[in-house]
């Protein structure tokens, strides 16, 4: 449970200048990489003594740890924020306040603010699968990848002309045919320069195009009947 910030002040005041930024998780490889002090220090480690150290050296975050180390370093690597119960060793030099914990740092700054860079367990490229390869799983962070086949509608052309009837033309149903091939089958397609038969494509536009005209000639021809037929009938009721 991370604390509010009233708390905060009174746990862990100000000192040197300087504000608590939370407690840390660590580790071997250190979540502040750069210098330290692993060694315990006359009269005890305490605060003060990490930050000014830190800060004398030009870094913008100082960290105590297990009560009497101090590392320094101006972001945490591989790190995050865990509970303040993690953090709960007092200070050797000042035991009435805390100096981080078992792999958990007690983590100070000018502002409060602690600046993370992710390191080699948060930061890796998810490798690709090969071909015919469905599934990997044993690589860092155990994260599964898995393919699943689909299939890809792919337009024939040019189509057939027995698809070209009259209930085809002007409705909203695709005249060309639909095959269904697999995506490496598709993929293989791609690969593959495909010559195109623009005779054969003019040809079946010329064959969609004249079906189209004849069946609006025919539509046309049957209202021009249907309104002298009722030209015709009113004549007679008139006469």
């Amino acid at each position: 449970m991370f604390e509010t910030a009233a708390a905060a002040e009174t746990i862990h005041p100000a000192t040197a200048g300087w504000q608590y930024g939370g407690c840390y998780k660590d580790d071997t490889a250190r979540a502040l990489q750069n210098e330290s002090i692993t060694a315990t220090v006359d009269g005890g480690m305490t605060t003060e003594i990490c930050i000014t150290f830190c800060k004398t050296l030009g870094y913008r975050l100082a960290g105590t740890e297990a009560g009497y180390m101090c590392f320094c370093g101006d972001k945490v690597v591989d790190s995050w924020r865990v509970a303040e119960s993690d953090c709960s060793i007092p200070c050797e030099g000042e035991p009435e306040f805390v100096c981080g914990g078992n792999l958990a740092l007690s983590i100070w700054s000018i502002t409060g603010r602690v600046p993370k860079a992710p390191g080699p367990k948060m930061n890796f490229t998810v490798p690709t699968l090969s071909p015919g390869q469905t599934e990997l799983a044993d690589f860092t962070g155990a994260v599964r990848q898995s393919r699943i086949p689909m299939t890809s509608a792919v337009w024939e052309w040019p189509a057939d002309e027995d698809d070209l009837n009259d209930d085809d033309i002007g409705t909203e149903e695709e005249v060309p045919k639909v095959a269904f091939v697999t995506d490496a089958a598709l993929k293989d397609m791609h690969m593959k320069p495909t010559a195109i038969d623009t005779e054969g494509m003019a040809s079946s536009v010329r064959t969609i195009v004249f079906a189209a005209m004849d069946k609006i000639q025919r539509m046309a021809a049957s209202e021009v009947a249907r309104a002298k037929s009722m030209i015709d009938e009113a004549h007679t009721v008139v006469g």
